[in-house]
Parts: structure tokens; C-alpha cells; sequence
């Protein structure tokens, strides 16, 4: 009986151990397309319960003017319908107004998406000059847990960009009924500024350089989104939005020769002086999209990129069942013995 109760353990172990596989693992060939940039082992958690992936690395470089689908990891999903969108800067006075329109969404190996037509790094998801924005229209309600940037701005890197972020979602009354055509006209002509009285709910935006609740800091990583118990259809992902409520400049006290001329750290003038200044600076942000995670309202799916476990109560039954078999299998044969 020891050896057969022994049997059955190993054969739980087993079992336990078959699940359980993380999403975005390199070199895994179910996830070829995992970003070699991204931090850790994955591009997005795979703990989320309920919470499906979406990969946008998948194209290579490739460009439009319109949009891509893409489907889910695991499959069984919500499919996703990707576009870009950018405000029209001669339009407004100040900075982030003008009217929302359709731009380039373009894919760059592993890096990601990026909106626009310009030159690096302008081509990435960026705020300088204009916001670029990425809609994403779910074909059915979900709640966004998780982003990932393949590629981002580095200000730890002398440079001055970020790559702080705002989300939307639409909430509107007809959200239910809603295409993703339709809600495509409802960006169309709209400015950021008006999108919360169009419907949109504001879920998160940035509140200052290096800090705030989606700071993205200084290296592709993934962030989670709090979302709380929103669920829509379509979501918004845009550079820190000014228009939003995000803050993209910071201010510092300098020492200035003031009336003079500063030589070799010296204040030259007749009337020369130091005085200390305020001093306002603006980080720009710049992100390209790697993947998303959500999940669909009405649940389903399994952690993003995992193989579902086998349940606590099958593994047990299994082994009992087992053992109980080896035990008949036992008692048949010392009866066959004894009738010999």
C-alpha cells in the first residue's frame, strides 16, 4: 500500500507541475514576438486573473493610415481594432488644443506602435509640438489592467524626455450600442480638452515630471492601470495629456548673473549681481506600445499567456483514483495466488 500511495503523489506532483507556464518567456515559440526590451521574464503580468494579452509586436516595421486587428493571448479573446490620432496644433492657441483627426500608426519590430508622420523619436507616441493617442476598440466591454512600452523616452539618459501617460475611457450612454466606427467619428473633430463632456470618463493622467500615477519612468517596463470597475469598449492611451490635467513641466531655483556677464563662474558687470530664479523646464514624453492586458467584463479567460492548473479537487481525485486501482489490481492478484 506504501508504493502505491507513492505512485499517486508522484503522479499529483506531476500533474501540479504540468501548469502554470508564463506568456513572453524568450525563446518560448508560442510567444516569438515577446520584446527583448521589456524588463523580466514578461511584457505583461501573467497573474492577472480573468486577463487576456494583446501583442502589438507582431508586424515588424510596417505603417498605415487606417488600423490593424489583433487578436488576443491565450485566443478566445476580445479581438482589439488599433488606431492612431493626433490634435491639429495650428488650430489652438496653446499648447495640446486643435481638433482630433486620424494619423500614421506605424509598427517598429519589437518596439511597438507609434503615431505620426515624423522622424525619430517624433514617430513614437509623443507630446512634443502635438498629443498622439492610441484608440483601442474592443469588440466587447473589457477593464484595461496593464500596459507595456517597448520603447520609451530616457531622461536619466541626459535626455529630456519621459514617458508619462493618460488613459480615457468611453462611458457614454450609448456605449453599449456603440461601433468602432462610430465612436471613430466621435474623435473625429473633437479636441482632448471637450472628450470628458463627449462621453469620455478621465481614468489616470500624470501630475508632474517623475511622479504621479503613471509615471513611466526611465526604461520600457510594464504599468498597471487603475482602472478600478470600469469596463468600456474603447480605450484611450495618449502621451500625458495637458489638456487632461497632466503637468509636463517642472520648475528649479538657479543661480543667474544678473546685469553682467558670466565668465568661468564669475558675474562681470558694473552693475553685476547673482540672483537666484525660478527657472521652468518641459519634459516631453515618448512611448511605443507593446501590449495591453484586460479583461472582459463578463469574465472568462485565464491569467494572460498561462496554461490553465488543474483544480485542487481533480488533482486529488485522480490520485485516489489511482491508488484505489493499483490497490484492486493488488487484491486481484494475491487472490489468483491463493487460488493456485
Amino acid at each position: 500500500m506504501k508504493s502505491t500511495t507513492l505512485i499517486a503523489a508522484v503522479g499529483l506532483l506531476g500533474l501540479s507541475m504540468a501548469g502554470g507556464a508564463s506568456a513572453c518567456n524568450y525563446g518560448d515559440p508560442h510567444y516569438p514576438n515577446c520584446d527583448q526590451q521589456c524588463q523580466g521574464d514578461t511584457c505583461i503580468d501573467p497573474h492577472i486573473q480573468g486577463a487576456y494579452e494583446w501583442d502589438f509586436t507582431s508586424r515588424g516595421n510596417d505603417s498605415t493610415s487606417g488600423s490593424w486587428d489583433y487578436v488576443s493571448v491565450p485566443t478566445g479573446g476580445p479581438s482589439v481594432n488599433v488606431s492612431a490620432w493626433v490634435n491639429n496644433p495650428s488650430q489652438g492657441d496653446s499648447y495640446g488644443e486643435g481638433e482630433l483627426t486620424s494619423t500614421k500608426l506605424s509598427s517598429y519590430d519589437n518596439s511597438g506602435l507609434g503615431a505620426g508622420y515624423e522622424n525619430s523619436p517624433e514617430h513614437a507616441v509623443d507630446n512634443e509640438g502635438k498629443i498622439d493617442a492610441i484608440l483601442l476598440a474592443f469588440d466587447t466591454p473589457v477593464t484595461l489592467n496593464q500596459v507595456a512600452f517597448g520603447w520609451v523616452g530616457r531622461e536619466d539618459q541626459n535626455s529630456p524626455y519621459d514617458s508619462d501617460f493618460t488613459v480615457l475611457a468611453y462611458n457614454g450612454s450609448d456605449k453599449d450600442s456603440l461601433t468602432t466606427s462610430e465612436i471613430k467619428d466621435n474623435l473625429d473633430a473633437s479636441s482632448y480638452a471637450n472628450l470628458t463632456s463627449i462621453g469620455w470618463d478621465l481614468i489616470g493622467s500624470d501630475t508632474g515630471k517623475g511622479e504621479g500615477s503613471y509615471d513611466g519612468g526611465p526604461s520600457p517596463d510594464t504599468y498597471t492601470v487603475d482602472s478600478g470597475t470600469t469596463s468600456s469598449s474603447f480605450w484611450l492611451i495618449s502621451a500625458l495629456n495637458t489638456q487632461l490635467g497632466g503637468q509636463n513641466t517642472y520648475t528649479t531655483t538657479e543661480r543667474v548673473c544678473v546685469d553682467g556677464v558670466e565668465f568661468y563662474g564669475n558675474c562681470y558687470g558694473k552693475n553685476a549681481h547673482w540672483e537666484n530664479v525660478e527657472v521652468e523646464h518641459t519634459v516631453y514624453d515618448y512611448f511605443k506600445l507593446c501590449a495591453v492586458s484586460a479583461t472582459p467584463s463578463g469574465g472568462g479567460g485565464t491569467p494572460s499567456g498561462e496554461i490553465p492548473e488543474p483544480s485542487v479537487v481533480s488533482l486529488l481525485l485522480t490520485g485516489l483514483l489511482f491508488a484505489g486501482y493499483m490497490r484492486m489490481r493488488k487484491g486481484s492478484s494475491e487472490a489468483m495466488i491463493l487460488r493456485a
